[in-house]
């Protein structure tokens, strides 16, 4: 069975793998600068399914102070 990854675990897991970054030889940085840029892509298709997933504001226009009403 997959393990669903959430926004936090991603998150965690770039930060460990900048942090191995640093004290890496030359040759092992290429491969976690990879996997840092795969943890990038996953991190902005969850959370642009996030946003995609998001109600949209409902608005109503208000007649006397003629302004936007967000509800």
């Amino acid at each position: 069975m997959a393990q669903v990854k959430t926004l936090r675990d991603l998150e965690r897991q770039k930060d460990e793998v900048m942090e191995m970054y640093l004290f890496a030889s030359p040759e092992d940085r290429v491969k976690l600068l990879l996997r840092h840029m795969e943890l990038q892509e996953s991190i902005d298709e969850l959370t642009a399914a996030g946003e995609a997933n998001r109600p949209k504001p409902v608005r109503r226009w208000h007649r006397r102070r003629r302004v936007w009403n967000y509800l």
